[in-house]
């Protein structure tokens, strides 16, 4: 429990007095599914996978915790991830050329390293994940990969898949405890790219550090 203390010094206002005590410090404590959980402040960690409760008031009546998904908070994370990826792929267009249009970077026009990571990318979002079912890539969720390597976030199909299946939506992104989910491939390849020694942004730096000191 956090527990007050008011030490005194100089004119005592009686403060530290046994009988001043007015509310000896307790723990907080909330029965959830007849288990007794204990917490030193009013916020209560670990008892509810990925909920966290906040104590309001005492009460020996019982109580209903329902937990529903945030469609609009999960169609503004993607939307961000989306903004993001399609930035870094227009990057990569812009200086190395894409279809008829020319880099602007003479280095790196038609460079096959940033080739394989568009390659690579591609792959990725067009993966399959989660368990099966009606759900099992990121175009089952709203998520659909251009012909030019960009993405495109069908708002709509995101808010009818999180209300339909919440848990396949979960897992295509998340994965489960055996199989990986879409965002953790992701994460892997990403440092794949950034390795130190071996990574494929990491080679291709030094090597054209390396022709830069020739000259």
């Amino acid at each position: 429990a956090n527990a007050f203390t008011a030490t005194e010094a100089g004119v005592s206002l009686g403060l530290s007095a046994p009988g001043a005590v007015k509310q000896v410090a307790q723990d907080a404590q909330v029965e959830i599914d007849s288990f007794l959980m204990a917490s030193a402040s009013n916020t209560v960690q670990g008892a509810i996978e990925g909920v966290t409760p906040n104590l309001k008031e005492k009460t020996d009546a019982a109580f209903t915790v329902t937990v529903k998904s945030n469609p609009d908070a999960m169609k503004t994370s993607l939307k961000g991830f989306v903004e993001k990826y399609n930035a870094v792929i227009g990057r990569i267009h812009s200086v190395a050329g894409y279809g008829g249009s020319k880099g602007t970077s003479a280095a790196l026009k038609g460079d096959s390293s940033l080739r394989a990571i568009t390659d690579a990318l591609s792959r990725t979002v067009i993966a399959q994940a989660g368990t099966g079912g009606s759900l099992n890539s990121l175009a089952d969720i709203g998520i659909r990969l251009n012909n030019d390597g960009t993405l495109k976030l069908d708002e709509t199909k995101v808010g009818e898949a999180l209300d339909k299946n919440p848990d396949g939506f979960a897992k295509v992104l998340a994965g489960t405890d055996t199989q990986s989910g879409v965002m953790d491939v992701m994460r892997d390849l990403l440092k794949g790219f950034t390795t130190v020694g071996n990574g494929i942004l990491t080679v291709r730096t030094e090597g054209l550090n390396s022709q830069i000191k020739l000259f």
